[in-house]
């Protein structure tokens, strides 16, 4: 069994009900919503053991969820529904006076308000402890999310943007501005041998 499926040069596409007012940019590592609803996507790569991390930087003001779903993840667009609104998906909010973890449509203070333009946030999830952890400019946040249910085609990374919103995703290590020891990057610099050794590795860590 492969721990990660998808091409190798990861890039944002489209969930159920995402409008055209969602545009990707950058070759599909930004995503800008030129609409008036929140809107939704997610990265072409599941992964389903192990650990991993992609990093996103918030351009500007207003809500923006980053986190992981399932695929059954639909987002609501018309509703204000995204990342964090059902149990097929967590997010986390940084841009809100008080920022907040959302999943199940239930939200819990959690980790350290970002800032527009500047701010790194980190996104990784544990797919052995069940985990998923944020960090703020290289400093963890803690789990926001723990003893989560990972079904058998894995977890997507996945991103909700308000209007007027842009998102910048870096998906590969070499472009990270704080990589995380441990954590593999969805976007593989490796060989298909160098990442079915990392896969055993991880095998026996699991075991």
């Amino acid at each position: 069994m492969s721990f990660r499926e998808g091409p190798a040069q990861v890039k944002l596409e489209k969930v159920a009900n995402t409008s055209p007012q969602l545009v990707f940019q950058d070759e599909g590592l930004a995503a800008r919503n030129n609409g008036s609803n929140l809107e939704s996507c997610r990265g072409n790569v599941q992964v389903k053991n192990g650990l991993w991390y992609y990093e996103a930087r918030v351009e500007r003001s207003g809500d923006v969820f980053l986190g992981w779903c399932t695929s059954k993840f639909k987002s609501e667009p018309k509703k204000q529904e995204g990342v964090g609104s059902d149990k097929e998906s967590w997010g986390f909010n940084g841009m809100r006076g008080s920022p907040i973890s959302y999943h199940a449509g239930q939200e819990q203070i959690y980790g350290k308000a970002w800032t527009a333009g500047s701010t790194v946030v980190g996104c990784a999830v544990d797919l052995v402890r069940k985990e998923i952890i944020y960090f703020v400019d290289g400093v963890s946040q803690g789990p926001a999310f723990t003893n989560i249910t990972i079904p058998a085609d894995g977890l997507y990374p996945a991103i909700s943007v308000a209007k007027g919103q842009r998102v910048k995703v870096t998906f590969g290590k070499p472009d990270f501005s704080f990589p995380r020891p441990g954590f593999m990057a969805l976007q593989p610099h490796t060989t298909p041998d160098g990442l079915k050794k990392i896969e055993a590795m991880y095998t026996k860590y699991r075991d």
